[in-house]
């Protein structure tokens, strides 16, 4: 049985973006007070009682002791408080029709999510591949900064006059 003051993350271990997502929470400090909980059937994480794996494996879950059992958009805003490198979005996020907004992306997402998975793990899976985004990355680099570099040259004053 779970506590109610402790708070569990959980996440499909076997998603290359939740594993991405979540390695990236957990280096702030707070993480360790999280309890990071697996529950792809290669996981090791125990399922809250009121949520059933189907559901678990679709969404992104926290049970916090303060607001209980979350997900989705509300389940990041409940995350986000708990971590104080992003405590201030977590707050903002809680608001009524940020929260909404939120939740609409968060489907979206959840829509294209089956793709990008896929779209991952053949990058993540292929040398060949790798080599491709990462020459891409590259030139798209290159195009952006000869970009910027053929602007206009910076003028002070007007820098200066636009915080007037």
């Amino acid at each position: 049985m779970i506590k109610q003051t402790t708070n569990h993350v959980y996440y499909d271990g076997s998603c290359p973006l939740c594993r991405l997502e979540i390695n990236f929470y957990k280096k702030f400090s707070g993480s360790d007070k999280i309890f990071w909980e697996d529950i792809s059937p290669t996981g090791k994480g125990k399922l809250h009682p009121d949520l059933n794996p189907k559901a678990a494996m679709k969404r992104f879950h926290i049970c916090s002791g303060e607001t209980g059992l979350l997900s989705g958009a509300a389940a990041f805003s409940a995350l986000w408080t708990l971590l104080p490198a992003f405590r201030i979005y977590g707050i903002i996020a809680q608001k009524k029709p940020i929260i909404y907004l939120l939740e609409v992306f968060y489907v979206i997402f959840l829509f294209f999510r089956p793709l990008l998975q896929r779209l991952l793990k053949n990058t993540a899976s292929s040398p060949q591949s790798k080599k491709k985004v990462d020459l891409l990355l590259k030139k798209t680099h290159k195009i952006v900064v000869k970009n910027i570099n053929s602007e206009r040259p910076y003028n002070k004053a007007q820098h200066l006059f636009f915080y007037l």
